[in-house]
């Protein structure tokens, strides 16, 4: 759950404010953590507004270019009630310490899942929920928000296709961050910048793609998304009509390849992979990675620059990127050097996840046909509507569970996957002769 989730929730809940400090070393990585110096002072920065409202919240679903005019930010229902502050574990420690034998003994951490279990730097006996009493701790908190109008400077060139110029694969990456921002966003630009080099001196070698190239280096990322949402509300109809894919670039913060998306471009994605060698380990990225089976491929993140192109335009996304066992992102501990010590003198990772980005583009934008999958679309959506169903059958307190009728959903899958495999053609069949087509033609009726 993101921190935008957590603040609305403890506002529902009573909260007057929020103090929040992440685990930037998850349970399952803390012998991984154990060498790195600092931990406990870096401050975990993150957007109050990611997950439930991206974008300018004073003028929604409109581009924010003064032809409307926008709302009062003291009306506006979708800024955070209450004010919050994130915290150091350092300090955090120190708080929670003060709370012992103030208040409701809460349960043992041993007892949380393991996503929801505390910094593994810090298990304190014992949880307090403190109190409202005089005898308990009191802290001031004072939050000074800046509501002055800033520009957005969002960065975008593309090359344009010789076949079909309004079809587009957008290749982006976020360019602001809280702090120093090593890899959270000099990482995803600087592959951006290498990959949009390659390109360009291909382009200047004669070579056209079939389909347009846009690359987009985006302003406001850390603030709510407010390039990448921009961005589209003020090219809506153009990315609807002709936005094909989209490419995020996660940065690279460790060794371990991720990548969420879209299921249609499982497919093409899981093929590349397979081509691109770990600079490491030297094996294939499919090896190791996680999300090498369709059901556990995740959905691209609210996070993500990708997001508002596949939530608002309807774009397949992709996002993509190296991650290690500590996040430091949000975090002035973010550096250079930090990034230079997971990363080889050549930043060998760096240019690995160029190469499949490249790999990809070359795909999605120069084959004759679109490699996307959309039986495996129809199978995610299969799998996603089991689960549902079981997790509905499992409450039984629900009102409303008897009255669910979950068959016109599985009747709308089905003529789905009936159009698939009418309309699905074989890949090799295009770049064949005429009577291979002929007869893929005539075999999907």
């Amino acid at each position: 759950m993101g921190l935008a989730w957590k603040i609305r929730l403890a506002a529902e809940k009573g909260a007057v404010g929020v103090l929040s400090f992440g685990n930037l070393v998850g349970p399952e990585d803390a012998e991984e953590a154990k060498g790195l110096e600092g931990l406990e002072g870096a401050v975990r920065r993150e957007s109050v507004l990611l997950g439930i409202t991206p974008g300018d919240v004073m003028s929604p679903n409109v581009p924010a270019d003064g032809v409307m005019p926008g709302i009062d930010p003291t009306h506006s229902p979708e800024l955070p009630p209450i004010p919050s502050i994130p915290l150091s574990l350092k300090s955090a420690k120190h708080l929670l310490q003060t709370l012992s034998n103030h208040g409701s003994l809460l349960p043992e951490p041993t007892t949380w899942p393991d996503k929801h279990k505390p910094s593994p730097f810090y298990e304190p006996p014992s949880y307090f929920s403190g109190t409202n009493s005089t005898s308990s701790p009191t802290i001031h908190l004072t939050s000074h928000p800046l509501t002055k109008p800033q520009p957005i400077w969002n960065v975008h060139t593309s090359i344009k296709g010789i076949e079909d110029s309004l079809s587009t694969i957008y290749l982006t990456a976020p360019r602001t961050s809280f702090c120093a921002g090593a890899s959270s966003s000099a990482s995803p630009t600087a592959v951006l910048l290498g990959v949009a080099r390659v390109f360009s001196q291909m382009y200047a070698y004669g070579w056209r793609p079939l389909r347009t190239i846009q690359f987009i280096s985006f302003d406001g990322s850390e603030l709510g998304g407010l390039g990448a949402v921009e961005h589209v509300e003020a090219h809506r109809d153009e990315i609807r009509k002709g936005g094909l894919a989209v490419i995020n670039l996660a940065g690279v913060s460790g060794s371990t390849f991720t990548a969420s998306g879209h299921p249609a471009l499982h497919g093409v994605l899981k093929t590349v992979l397979s081509q691109t060698a770990h600079p490491e380990t030297k094996a294939p990225l499919t090896t190791t990675w996680s999300g090498r089976d369709l059901t556990s491929f995740p959905m691209v993140p609210g996070t993500s620059d990708a997001s508002p192109f596949q939530s608002h335009a309807g774009v397949f996304a992709l996002d993509l990127g190296f991650k290690g066992p500590v996040d430091l992102r949000g975090s002035c501990m973010d550096t250079h050097e930090r990034l230079v010590g997971v990363e080889t003198k050549e930043f060998a990772l760096h240019h690995t996840l160029a190469e499949v980005v490249a790999l990809l583009l070359l795909q999605l934008a120069d084959t004759q046909q679109l490699p996307l999958s959309l039986r495996d679309y129809s199978l995610f959506l299969s799998t996603r509507l089991s689960e549902l169903q079981t997790w509905v059958g499992s409450l039984e307190s629900y009102p409303f569970r008897a009255a669910l009728d979950f068959k016109p959903l599985r009747e709308s899958l089905r003529t789905m996957q009936e159009s698939v495999s009418v309309f699905e053609v074989v890949p090799d069949s295009w770049q064949g002769n005429g009577e291979s087509w002929e007869w893929e033609s005539q075999r999907g009726g």
